[in-house]
């Protein structure tokens, strides 16, 4: 057939291509969990699965926790991982800022940044 056409607007049409673009990023998601849980013998990697039969799961945790949510999607790991990588320099910075201060009045200290 042929195809059909509609005027929706800008806005509307800027409200699907998001809804799109999010429904691929928490399928994507998805996906990644599952294939990881499969791997490690989750049978999908779903929370229930792992409390019912008690098997490896992978967790991710941050500082700051996910948003309080009840599913966190795709774009908030990003969020997060960024966030925490900010956090990881500016600790770093300020470490390394208190050991110039403990070298110079002579105190031995060690600071292993990690990551």
């Amino acid at each position: 057939g042929a195809p059909i056409r509609k005027e929706i607007g800008v806005e509307f049409a800027q409200a699907q291509r998001d809804a799109v673009a999010k429904t691929i990023y928490s399928r994507l998601f998805d996906m990644i969990v599952g294939t990881i849980g499969d791997m490690l013998g989750g049978g999908g990697g779903s929370k229930q699965a792992a409390k019912d039969q008690h098997l490896a799961t992978v967790g991710l945790l941050d500082i700051f926790g996910f948003e309080d949510m009840m599913v966190n999607g795709f774009e908030q790991l990003f969020i997060n991982l960024t966030n925490e990588r900010i956090q990881h320099l500016f600790n770093s910075i300020m470490f390394e800022r208190e050991l110039a201060v403990y070298r110079q009045e002579g105190i031995e200290a060690a600071f292993d940044p990690g990551m």
